[in-house]
């Protein structure tokens, strides 16, 4: 097993994921608050709320992907597979 060449402490790559995991919640209800205010503004409660909760999931989901895609590349570097 070779190890990463990532030399930070566990409880600063801990940090790292946790961040990532909060914006990715974040990014999932960040949306819905202006197109709640949006709707409640034009009246036309809940068309934009649930606007932008699609887009929010979406992007969402989106980086949750790409997250794991990351996390899963490096878990192969640092056991060696190539594939």
């Amino acid at each position: 097993m070779t190890h990463s060449n990532d030399d930070r402490s566990p409880l600063a790559r801990a940090f790292e994921q946790a961040t990532h995991v909060t914006t990715i919640g974040i990014m999932m209800v960040a949306p819905v608050l202006p197109g709640y205010w949006l709707d409640k503004y034009l009246g036309t409660l809940p068309l934009f709320t649930i606007l932008g909760l699609a887009f929010g999931m979406s992007a969402s989901l989106w980086q949750l992907i790409k997250f794991v895609n990351r996390q899963e590349s490096n878990h192969k570097d640092i056991d060696g597979r190539g594939d």
